[in-house]
């Protein structure tokens, strides 16, 4: 499913696919992440010039970077993620026509939730290899442990379709890599410990192998935060 959602087909913008050049993984989650922080704070938390989507936060082998122009007029924002992420840190940077990390709003035709914006591209079934549901050890947690991911969705970009909170459980709807989830909450993890919060400390995590009702009960009711391009 699109993790860009655009009002028009009319909006020019390019997709790029960014590999990561270094052969160790954590030599690629730090360059990955110096460039999200550099980036991040260049374009003022993604609302100028590019953003980036379809992060491999599972091996950070690759990212995509949208930017706000044709695809004839990308140099600049090509050059920035040179310039950015470090020389040598970045392999090759491919304009990819059709990538799947974009779509537009008018498919839905109205303002869809984070469900039924699920359910337009993928099918209920879908949901429960999705989802995850992270308990507060402590249920007085679970307010900042939702408040925390907000957050990481936000600079960092994972795509977290919903986060929904009921009572001391924070359910998290992930969009893509959902077969490899729990490699994405262990960096999860780690990026909350680098923003100074140690997640490991206040939760503990539960997939859902069965029909995720509690998770839609939740979402029925309204406790629904998804921030919006």
């Amino acid at each position: 499913m699109p993790e860009i959602i655009f009002r028009s087909p009319a909006q020019s913008f390019c997709v790029s696919r960014v590999a990561l050049a270094a052969d160790a993984p954590e030599q690629r989650r730090d360059a990955f992440l110096k460039f999200v922080d550099a980036a991040d704070s260049e374009t003022g938390r993604w609302k100028a010039g590019f953003v980036i989507a379809g992060a491999d936060y599972a091996d950070y082998k690759y990212f995509y970077v949208i930017s706000y122009n044709t695809c004839a007029d990308n140099e600049a924002a090509t050059s920035a993620v040179n310039r950015l992420g470090g020389r040598g840190n970045f392999g090759h940077i491919e304009t990819v026509a059709d990538s799947g990390v974009t779509g537009f709003r008018a498919q839905l035709g109205t303002e869809a939730g984070p469900v039924q914006r699920f359910l337009h591209y993928r099918t209920r079934e879908e949901i429960a290899p999705c989802l995850v549901a992270l308990t507060a050890l402590n249920p007085a947690d679970a307010g900042g442990i939702e408040s925390v991911l907000l957050a990481l969705m936000d600079k960092y970009r994972i795509f977290i379709v919903d986060v929904t909170r009921q009572s001391g459980e924070v359910y998290v709807l992930f969009g893509r890599q959902c077969d490899r989830r729990q490699d994405v909450l262990k960096q999860v993890e780690f990026l909350a410990s680098r923003e100074g919060f140690e997640m490991t400390q206040k939760v503990k995590y539960t997939d859902f192998p069965a029909r995720p009702d509690a998770y839609l009960r939740a979402a029925q009711q309204g406790a629904i935060i998804v921030p919006q391009q």
